[in-house]
């Protein structure tokens, strides 16, 4: 797995975590028609600010 690959992966982790001790674990998950499981619109809405928020400190840790 190269580094950019590895970031990705450490973002979504640590978004998903932050986002799951934000709302709760319980608030941010809703079922679909299939049966899997999709973030809210909010959830999603926080994850992807968190997100981007990570892969900023992740890029200037790299330029160090």
């Amino acid at each position: 797995m190269d580094t950019n690959s590895k970031n990705i992966h450490t973002a979504c982790n640590m978004a998903q975590d932050l986002v799951e001790l934000q709302m709760g674990k319980h608030m941010i998950w809703q079922d679909r028609a299939d049966g899997s499981e999709v973030l809210t619109d909010e959830a999603q809405d926080l994850f992807h600010d968190i997100y981007q928020i990570i892969q900023i400190h992740l890029r200037k840790h790299q330029q160090l």
